[in-house]
Parts: C-alpha cells; structure tokens; sequence
C-alpha cells in the first residue's frame, strides 16, 4: 500500500501490478487506492471480469465506503436502461465517487468527471485494448492492474521497467492450508461417498464444472447435466443448488445467499466463481 500511495502522490501517472494469491488482500488494497483517489477530488473505477465478480465487489464495500461519504455505483450489461441511464449522469455529473463494474464501464456511452484512478481486477482476463480504454476515460489517471497469475506479456513489463510490481506474498493469518487430491473418473463413485460423508458431518461442497472448449454453451450444458445427476440420483437426498453465467443475477444471488446461509449442502458451478 506504501508503495501505490508513493504512486499516486508522485508527479508521474502510476502504471502498478498488485499480484498476490487467492484470497490475499488485493481488494482490500485496490478500495484504499480508490479512497485516496477520491480524497483528492477525484473518481476511481474498478473493473471485474464477470458480474458475479463486480457485483460482489459492489456489495461487501458500498455500506462502508458510504459509511466514509464516499458514493459508490454498479454498472454492468444486465443493468437496466433506466438505472443504467442515472449511473452515466452520476459519473459524469461526479456525484458517483467509485464506480464498480464489468466492461460496461468501457462502452462508448460512459464518460466521467475527473477519473483519477483505474483499477482492473483478474488483469489477464481483459485484451490489452479493453485496459487501455479505461485509462483513456481519465486524463492519464493512476492505473493499478491486479491478477493472482501473471501473463507472459505483464511478467515482459515488469522486466523491461513498464510496469512496477508490488506483492502481497501472504495470506490473512487464520487461513487453513489447501490439500489438493487427484482423482481419476473411475473413482468418482468413491468421491460422490466421500463428499456426502462430509456432508454428513457439516461440510459444504462446490462442484465446479471447468470450461473445456472456448465454448461458453458447452461450459453450461456440463454444469446443467451435472446438476441434474447429482440433485436428481447421487445425492438427491442433499439441498443443491446451480450457479452459472447465464442465470439472472436476482435468481443467482439468492442460491449465492443460500449456499452462504449453510441452506444448501452443495453449490454447482461454472468457474465464474473461480474469482473474489
């Protein structure tokens, strides 16, 4: 954090890679950025993405930040018109201090008052253009790219002095360490005995189904056929629910709700879930 506000307060624009685990703090750091930004008279942007991932973002930080004085917005493409409409005036109006969201927040129609800060979230996912859209939406604002995996071509920048680079190299103190298995599919039986087992004993499972092809249909139809096997044979005598891109953001945040309430034993999922 030293290290972006020595950034932000310098006379050149920051241009910063935040890296560290799953789990680490990167947010944490990102929003404190936003804040100084906003301190400053300024406007910050934070960029996810999925939806699920801005969404969350948006949810765990809009009361604190409001808290603050500090007015926050969600702008992503199932965002209706009308609502739509009123974020755009705010931005550009600057009564809408941070604003999280999707690549929505790079469209044509989006402009701000004074963006100060650019914050991309899991920069690996997003094409060099679409992070360069962002920055252009401010004049030459603070940018701050953050991934727990690192491409090829951010480790080039870094190296050749482009791009500095901070790390968060541990995680919060409490966090129980991570022990990986690996199963053939003949064992799967076995698997589905012991993930009921657990169940039995309190536990709660996500079944994540991974995108084999770059097909997003071909993502959903495994995670869809997978749901109905296990809720309607394997383990039909568990709560279980489905959490997908392409479930309407009201109905996935209430089986998100429910899975976190402990009302359902097992989540099926795409890897949109796979961040934040």
């Amino acid at each position: 954090l030293d290290q972006i506000i020595d950034d932000m307060t310098s006379a050149r624009p920051m241009n910063r890679l935040l890296q560290g685990d799953v789990g680490s703090g990167k947010t944490v750091v990102a929003v404190l950025a936003a804040v100084l930004a906003v301190e400053n008279g300024g406007q910050a942007a934070i960029m996810a993405p999925t939806e699920i991932l801005a969404e969350q973002h948006y949810r765990n930080w809009k009361t604190t930040l409001a808290q603050a004085g500090i007015s926050t917005g969600l702008l992503t493409g199932s965002v209706k018109a009308p609502e739509k409409k009123q974020i755009t005036i705010g931005l550009e109006s600057g009564d809408i201090n941070i604003i999280f969201g999707t690549h929505a927040i790079i469209s044509r129609s989006v402009t701000f008052a004074d963006l100060r800060l650019a914050v991309i979230d899991e920069q690996h996912r997003f094409g060099v253009m679409q992070r360069s859209r962002l920055t252009e939406k401010g004049e030459l604002p603070d940018r701050l790219v953050m991934t727990a995996t690192p491409i090829p071509r951010t480790l080039a920048l870094t190296l050749y002095g482009d791009l500095d680079i901070s790390t968060i190299p541990d995680l919060p103190p409490g966090r129980k360490p991570v022990r990986t298995v690996w199963r053939f599919s003949t064992a799967l039986g076995d698997v589905y005995k012991y993930i009921d087992g657990k169940i039995g004993r309190g536990s709660q499972v996500f079944v994540i189904y991974p995108l084999v092809e770059k097909s997003e249909k071909l993502d959903l139809q495994a995670a869809e056929d997978g749901y109905r096997e296990l809720a309607q044979e394997i383990l039909s005598h568990r709560k279980i629910g489905l959490v997908h891109g392409r479930i309407k953001m009201q109905e996935r945040d209430e089986t998100i709700r429910r899975f976190h309430d402990s009302e359902l034993n097992v989540l099926v999922a795409t890897t949109v879930i796979e961040v934040g």
